[in-house]
């Protein structure tokens, strides 16, 4: 599990777990995973079958929540 705090955009990976998204979104593991099942959030499954996250797709996420 990944716990690190950020404290400004440019530490956050260009490419990340579902966890280190979560903390970021402040939203829970298995309710952010199954959004990524069906398609609700721009998430993939890396090599190893993990869940991963693109940075730029969570900024744009979080400017269409916003505008939502």
């Amino acid at each position: 599990m990944y716990t690190r705090a950020f404290t400004n955009w440019a530490q956050v990976p260009v490419v990340m777990d579902l966890q280190t998204a979560c903390i970021i979104l402040g939203r829970g593991y298995d309710a952010l995973k199954k959004d990524a099942r069906e398609g609700k959030f721009p998430a993939f499954k890396d090599g190893a079958k993990k869940w991963a996250v693109k940075k730029d797709d969570l900024l744009n996420y979080i400017d269409q929540q916003k505008s939502a």
